[in-house]
């Protein structure tokens, strides 16, 4: 504390350490979840409180992710440094293109919103392993999130397969689908 910094190196230590957590769960599960979750919801026509807890689950998967990315911020600007300027840039770029899908507002059109979304996933879970390269926490947390991420993208797969399979028995779907305009945009 005698540098002038308002905590000392056990707190500092200890906001990294939430940063690191806070972060890992929005823009590296939570945020993926809630990609793929929207491809579910606009096929299916999600109405009700189904949609309700989608909704809910995107607002709060971005505000923990901005939180978690402004602590981060915080952070590196009381270091005085930039430790790894990759992992600020992506941060930073996780941001704004996760705001533009946060906040509905959608200035693109269908194909580069499915790039968009596929962008804001990848850098987050690779700006998740850039989190884990900097605070070299004990390997089972690397174990943990890596197992999480595994089981997602299987929950992911196989329910795409269940979309393939079950989706072109509902009665009419396939007129409904040839007559229907093809616009996409991921709930980031």
């Amino acid at each position: 504390m005698a540098n002038g910094s308002i905590y000392d190196n056990n707190s500092h230590h200890t906001v990294r350490n939430v940063h690191g957590i806070v972060c890992a769960l929005s823009w590296g599960i939570l945020i993926p979840l809630v990609i793929r979750w929207y491809g579910f919801v606009t096929r299916l026509q999600v109405q009700g409180r189904h949609l309700k807890l989608f909704y809910a689950v995107r607002i709060i998967a971005y505000t923990l992710g901005f939180g978690g990315t402004i602590v981060g911020l915080w952070l590196a600007g009381d270091a005085g440094e930039i430790g790894n300027k990759a992992h600020f840039s992506i941060a930073i770029a996780l941001l704004v293109l996760g705001g533009i899908g946060a906040t509905g507002f959608q200035c693109y059109c269908c194909c580069p919103v499915d790039g968009v979304a596929w962008a804001v996933m990848i850098m987050g879970i690779v700006n998740v392993f850039k989190g884990f390269d900097m605070l070299d926490p004990p390997r089972g947390y690397r174990i943990a999130y890596t197992v999480v991420l595994s089981l997602g993208c299987v929950a992911g797969v196989a329910a795409e397969i269940l979309m393939c399979v079950l989706r072109p028995l509902q009665s009419g779907y396939i007129h409904r689908q040839e007559s229907a305009t093809f616009t996409t945009s991921y709930g980031v």
